[in-house]
């Protein structure tokens, strides 16, 4: 349920980031994605948007792996949660943002 929460948080970044910076007098406050989209554009954002999503999943499917492996499941749990909970609330609230920028 946590990876779909983050999918489904990933995607609606990136739609509300195409919009607000097509739609608004706007750019993209954060140093990676503004990288990203001064040197590749869209394209190159979604790459980068994905390897971060990719690599935090990762980490925390790594995590509950090795808790789970070590007799901890609970900690797994707890493990996962942390790693992934923090990038869900804030692409939740960045996609508000974007989406109030966009119709501003």
């Amino acid at each position: 349920m946590a990876l779909l929460r983050r999918r489904l948080s990933f995607i609606l970044d990136y739609i509300s980031t195409y919009f607000a910076l097509q739609n608004a007098n706007t750019y993209e406050d954060g140093p990676l994605a503004g990288w990203a989209l001064r040197t590749g554009g869209f394209p190159l954002l979604f790459l980068v948007d994905i390897t971060a999503a990719g690599t935090l999943s990762l980490v925390a499917l790594g995590s509950r792996f090795l808790y789970g492996r070590s007799g901890f499941k609970g900690y797994g749990r707890a493990a996962f949660i942390v790693v992934l909970l923090p990038y869900v609330i804030r692409t939740l609230i960045v996609v508000v943002n974007n989406v109030v920028l966009g119709f501003h």
